[in-house]
């Protein structure tokens, strides 16, 4: 019997853990985060803050700007730097929602 969250939930695993790239990338961080937060206790608190807390309401407010049709002031489709700006801006807004 397939349980269809669970299956699609193990298949995104797979696709995940098949990319050298994303396995190097949560190996790094993962030892990483782990040696901050046996070392300066504090500051993985506040990175806890920031990767639990700010990113999350970040992408939160942008994906509710695209549902609602204005992406054109979340990325621009012609440049990388609008589009920097425009990911700072958001970042800041996010900051002071949370």
């Amino acid at each position: 019997m397939e349980i269809p969250v669970l299956t699609r939930f193990i298949n995104g695993l797979k696709l995940f853990f098949e990319s050298k790239r994303l396995r190097w990338l949560f190996a790094i961080f993962t030892l990483l985060f782990r040696e901050i937060g046996k070392a300066f206790p504090d500051l993985a608190s506040g990175l806890i803050t920031i990767f639990g807390g700010i990113f999350p309401t970040f992408f939160l407010v942008t994906a509710f700007m695209c549902l609602i049709g204005l992406q054109r002031f979340v990325a621009s489709d012609e440049s990388y730097s609008r589009s920097f700006i425009y990911t700072i801006i958001w970042m800041i807004i996010s900051i002071m929602i949370y």
